[in-house]
Order: C-alpha cells, then sequence, then structure tokens
C-alpha cells in the first residue's frame, strides 16, 4: 500500500497543518510506502487539478490524502480512495454574501458529498461539518493531531517572581487584546509569538507590560519557546484542535487556556481553563498558577500524561486503521 500526501502549496507563514502530517508520516515510519506531492498555487486554482490529474500516483492499492485547506482538490481524485482531512471551518467566516455560499460550496458541501471518507482533528470540527453540510454522520472520523518528538521536556525551575509568559498567535481568534488588559501591571514578561500590529503594539506599551515579540520561526526555535517558557497563555476564541496546548504538556510546562470546545476537551484537568472574553478571569487564571505552587505542580504532571495520549505513533495507528479499511 501507498499513502499520497497531497499539501497545499506552502506559506512560510503557516506551517501547522504541515507538521501535524509530518509527524503521522514518521509514525506510520515503514508500514506502508510514502510519496508527498505539493500544489503548485495557493488558494483554488485550476492548476491545482490538472497538476493532480497528471502527477497523481495510480494503482488500486493507492490512497490519496488530502491534508487540509485546499478541499476542492478530491474532485481530481478517485472517490473511494480518497480521505480529507478538515481542520476547522473557520474559513467561512472570512466571507459574506453570495461569495460565502461559493466558498461554503466549494470548500465545504461539495467535497463532503464527493467523498466516502472525512476525517476531523476534534469533536468541535466534526460537529461543525455535520451541522454546515447536513451528512451522514457515519462518514466523519474524528482523529486528533499529533505532537512532534521535537517537544521535549527541559526541566528548569519555575520563576515565581517574574515568570515568562508565552503568547502564540497575533490574528484576531488568538484574543491578544483582551490578554494584555488581563495582564497589566502583572510583573511578568510577555514572550508574543507572531507578528504585531500597530494597534497591538500600541496597546501592550500603553499597559506598561514588558514583553518581546518574534515571528517566522524555524521548527526548532518554537519547541525552544516552549522550553524556555514558565508557562502558555492561550485564551484562545476559536481553534480547530489547540495544537500548542499538547505541545505545552509535552515540555512540561503549565497551560492557562480558554474554557471553550476543543480547548477544553483536549486538556481536560490538566490546565487552568479560564473565560476568554473576560480580562479578569484571564488574569485570575494566570495568577492561580504563578502563585499556588502546588496546583501547577499538579497541572503539570497532568499535562505530561495527557501529552503522552498523542504520540505520532499512537495517531498514525488510527490513520493506518483507516487506510487498510480504504483499501
Amino acid at each position: 500500500m501507498t499513502v499520497e500526501y497531497i499539501f497545499r502549496k506552502q506559506d512560510p507563514r503557516f506551517f501547522s497543518l504541515e507538521n501535524v502530517f509530518r509527524s503521522v508520516m514518521a509514525g506510520i515510519g515503514d508500514r506502508v510506502a510514502i510519496s508527498i506531492l505539493e500544489l503548485p498555487m495557493p488558494g483554488v486554482s485550476l492548476r491545482n487539478l490538472l497538476f493532480l490529474r497528471r502527477s497523481r500516483s495510480c494503482g488500486h492499492d493507492v490512497i490519496h490524502h488530502v491534508t487540509g485547506d485546499a478541499h476542492y482538490v478530491v474532485f481530481a481524485l478517485p472517490r473511494a480512495r480518497t480521505v480529507l482531512t478538515i481542520h476547522d471551518c473557520v474559513f467561512l467566516d472570512q466571507y459574506k454574501g453570495m461569495r460565502r455560499q461559493v466558498i461554503k460550496w466549494l470548500l465545504l458541501d461539495l467535497p463532503v458529498r464527493y467523498l466516502r471518507y472525512i476525517t476531523t482533528i476534534s469533536e468541535k470540527t466534526r460537529a461543525e461539518v455535520i451541522g454546515h453540510t447536513g451528512c451522514d454522520p457515519k462518514k466523519i472520523r474524528v482523529i486528533g493531531n499529533p505532537v512532534s518528538p521535537a517537544f521535549r521536556e527541559v526541566v528548569r525551575p519555575f520563576n515565581e517572581e517574574r515568570p515568562r509568559i508565552l503568547f502564540l498567535g497575533t490574528t484576531p481568534n488568538k484574543n491578544l487584546e483582551r490578554a494584555v488588559k488581563a495582564l497589566e501591571g502583572l510583573d511578568c514578561h510577555l514572550r508574543i509569538i507572531g507578528k504585531l500590529n500597530e494597534q497591538q503594539d500600541g496597546a501592550l506599551k500603553n499597559a506598561g507590560i514588558e514583553f518581546s515579540n518574534a515571528f517566522s520561526l524555524s521548527d526548532a526555535e518554537i519547541v525552544s519557546e516552549y522550553q524556555e517558557a514558565d508557562l502558555l497563555l492561550f485564551p484562545t476564541l476559536y481553534e480547530g484542535f489547540g495544537l500548542p496546548v499538547i505541545e505545552a504538556f509535552r515540555c512540561g510546562r503549565a497551560v492557562v487556556t480558554s474554557d471553550l470546545e476543543p480547548m477544553s476537551g483536549v486538556a481536560g484537568d490538566a490546565a487552568c481553563l479560564v473565560d476568554p472574553l473576560d480580562p479578569a478571569s484571564i488574569r485570575a487564571g494566570v495568577q492561580k498558577v504563578i502563585q499556588d505552587r502546588d496546583h501547577r505542580t499538579t497541572l503539570i504532571d497532568r499535562g505530561r500524561q495527557r501529552g503522552a495520549q498523542f504520540d505520532p505513533r499512537e495517531v498514525a495507528a488510527r490513520y493506518l486503521d483507516l487506510y487498510k479499511e480504504m483499501i
């Protein structure tokens, strides 16, 4: 059996999807043959469909796995031996009116109707897909994201006097503005990964928060950011899965995150859950982790156990079972 992974056109600004399936491929190891096709064009393009028709592998023992984003390219692939992974439905929020209807039709309704096999990375995304398309729930399998083995713990003492708080992402759903309000006056260093706009930079300076900023980091640099942090603050408003929560668990770091799905389901009782719409709740959660050593230690211990469930080999085994069923 050969599994052909189909990736969107690479963009240096976005890499989490690619990292997820690199970990899956590593977990599968030598149990199947693997090939990779990267689409030549970003977004919706006829050229991508023609490229797949010309370049895809053929044979009754070949599984084609569209790893996300470019959902429409499934129409260039055999229906019975193609699986599509849908990470989230947030792309629908970027459009309005007739354009939204066209995008929904092209990237969600028709691909889901066309295929026999769909996977989502969380129960939340599965429910969204069913709600948007009305498809048979039995068509969709939930297979969570793995965490790269590169995310491993480096033991270091927690800085209770001035903790280094890691914050990932600066897009609106990451909720940086409320986090800034929550941390105002708190003695900490806020480490923000992602390009800041002028409004965000101004809010940070007006709040008097000590912060530093980096973006376009390599995979190794991202791992180092977790290892150098004391805790992860992830009060996001929307995610398909919430992978940073598990990455922090694997690095042995305390986590403060949103009491929303899928974060609450992914974290279980291993994170401090807060109301992401309430800066006071975010602040209270951060202070609890900083000031209550026993609580913090308990969360970190639970996080290590929780993180082990997302080992690439465990996740890859679930995909491999699906591929065998498709064959």
